[in-house]
C-alpha cells in the first residue's frame, strides 16, 4: 500500500503532463503560454518528488525481501577442508578462536553429511587443545607461598560446574565437534553420541555428552551416563607424567558433577573408601559427592575422616571442617567440630600481636559456618547457632571479637524474626 500510493501519484501526473503538452498550441505564445508552462514545471516538480518517494520504496523494499527459494545456497568448502583446518590450529594462533568457531559453525551447517567424518575424527582418539597446556606450579620456598598453595589446593578440587552448550568457547577439539553434532540433531546425531559415550574415558566428553543427550533425547539415556561416570570413577584412566590441559585435570570432577545432580546414591560405598588416598590425602571431589548427596547423614563420614590419623595437612583439616560446619546448629557433631575449633582458635588469638589482625585468621571460620546459608535454613537452626554464638561470647573478653560477635547475633536475630512474622517461611 505505501508502494502504491507514489506509483499511482506519478501517474496520473505523468499523464496530465502529457496531455499538456501535447495540446499545447505551436510555439507562438498566447498570453496564456507564460501561465500554462508554468503549470507544466509546477507538475514536473511534484512528479519527480512522487518518483523520488517511490525510489526509496523500492529500495527498502528490495533490501528487506528474504531470497527466494530459487536462489542457489553458497555451500562453502566441503567436510575434508574444514576438518583439516581445525586439526591443523594451535593456540599460540592470533586468530585461532575465531577461525575455530566459524570452522565448527559451518560443519554444523553442512548437516547429516558431516557426521561420517565426525564419527571417524572421534574413532582416532586423538584431540586438539585450543587451551594453552599450563606451566608446571613452582615449589613454593617461603611461608605466604605455602600458605597460598595450600588455599589454591582447597579451591582447585572444588567440583566444577556442568557445562552448557553453545555458551562458551570449547576447550577442546572433541568438545567442538560434540556440540556440532547436537546442533545437526536427529537420529543420527544421537547415535553417534551414544557411541562415543560407550568408548570415551574423559570426564569432561561425558559431561558435554549428558548435556547433548539430554537437549536431544531428554531421559532417555540418563542411566547409561550415570553408569559410564561410576564406572570410569571405579577404574580410572591412567595419565602420564606430562601437564594436564584444565578440563583434564578436573576430570573426575565432572563425573562427581554429573552424580549430584541427579542425587545418585549408587556410587556412597565406593566413594568411602575413595575419601582419603593411600597417600593419606584427602579427595575433595568424594567429599563433596558423599556431602552433597547424603547432606547431614553424611556427618558420621566426615567426624570418621576428620579424626582419622592419616590426614595430616593442615589444608585437608580445613576442607574437612569447611563441609561439616555446613551443619551446626542442626546436628551435635558439626556442633562438636564447632566448639573445637573455635577453642583451638582462640588459644592461638592469644600467642599472637594484640595489632596483628592475622591473629583472628583461625577463629574467622567456624564464626563464618554460623552465617552459611542463614537465608535457607529454618527457624530451628536459626535459634540454635544463636546460642551457639552466644556460648562463644562468653569465652573471651576480646573487644573486636565482641563487636563481630555482636554484629552476627544482630543478623541471625533479623532472619529469626522474618522467620517468626511469616511461619510459612522456610
Amino acid at each position: 500500500m505505501k508502494l502504491a500510493l507514489p506509483i499511482f501519484i506519478a501517474t496520473v501526473l505523468g499523464a496530465v503532463i502529457t496531455f499538456i503538452t501535447v495540446k499545447s498550441p505551436s510555439p507562438n505564445r498566447t498570453p496564456d503560454s507564460t501561465e500554462q508552462e508554468s503549470q507544466i514545471s509546477q507538475l514536473r516538480k511534484e512528479l519527480n518528488a512522487a518518483k523520488a518517494r517511490t525510489a526509496r520504496v523500492e529500495t527498502v523494499e528490495i533490501r528487506t525481501e528474504a531470497p527466494t527459494e530459487t536462489q542457489p545456497k553458497s555451500t562453502g568448502p566441503g567436510i575434508e577442508r574444514h576438518m583439516a583446518v581445525l586439526k591443523a590450529l594451535t593456540p599460540e594462533q592470533d586468530r585461532m578462536r575465531r577461525l575455530a568457531v566459524y570452522h565448527l559453525e559451518s560443519i554444523t551447517e553442512i548437516g547429516p553429511e558431516a557426521l561420517p567424518e565426525i564419527t571417524n575424527f572421534f574413532e582416532e582418539g586423538v584431540d586438539l587443545h585450543f587451551q594453552a597446556i599450563p606451566k608446571p606450579e613452582t615449589k613454593p620456598t617461603t611461608d605466604e607461598e605455602r600458605r597460598r598453595a595450600r588455599w589454591r589446593k582447597a579451591f582447585r578440587n572444588r567440583v566444577p560446574s556442568l557445562p552448557t552448550l553453545n555458551t562458551t568457547f570449547p576447550a577442546t577439539l572433541r568438545l567442538g565437534l560434540i556440540e556440532s553434532t547436537a546442533n545437526i540433531g536427529g537420529e543420527p546425531a544421537i547415535e553417534t553420541l551414544v557411541q562415543l559415550l560407550s568408548s570415551t574415558a574423559r570426564g569432561i566428553e561425558v559431561a558435554y555428552l549428558e548435556a547433548a543427550l539430554e537437549n536431544l533425547a531428554p531421559e532417555t539415556h540418563r542411566d547409561t551416563i550415570l553408569k559410564v561416570s561410576r564406572d570410569i570413577l571405579t577404574n580410572p584412566p591412567v595419565t602420564s607424567d606430562e601437564p594436564l590441559n584444565k578440563v583434564d585435570r578436573e576430570s573426575i570432577g565432572y563425573l562427581y558433577a554429573l552424580l549430584i545432580k541427579y542425587k545418585d546414591l549408587n556410587f556412597v560405598e565406593t566413594a568411602k573408601t575413595k575419601l582419603i588416598t593411600a597417600e593419606g590425602a584427602l579427595d575433595s571431589y568424594a567429599l563433596t559427592y558423599l556431602r552433597e548427596v547424603l547432606g547431614e547423614n553424611a556427618m558420621p563420614i566426615l567426624l570418621a575422616a576428620y579424626t582419622d590419623p592419616r590426614i595430616t595437612d593442615p589444608t585437608d583439616k580445613i576442607i574437612l571442617r569447611d563441609a561439616a560446619l555446613r551443619f551446626i546448629g542442626r546436628n551435635a557433631e558439626a556442633d562438636q567440630i564447632f566448639f573445637e575449633t573455635v577453642k583451638e582458635g582462640l588459644t592461638k588469638m592469644k600467642e599472637g600481636d594484640m595489632f596483628d589482625m592475622k591473629r583472628y585468621e583461625h577463629i574467622g571460620q567456624p564464626l563464618g559456618a554460623l552465617m552459611k546459608d542463614i537465608g535457607d535454613q529454618p527457624t530451628e537452626v536459626i535459634v540454635n547457632r544463636r546460642k551457639l554464638l552466644g556460648q562463644v561470647r562468653g569465652q573471651s573478653a576480646d573487644l573486636l571479637l565482641q563487636f563481630g560477635l555482636n554484629m552476627m547475633d544482630k543478623e541471625l536475630g533479623k532472619v529469626q524474626q522474618r522467620r517468626e512474622e511469616i511461619p510459612n517461611l522456610k
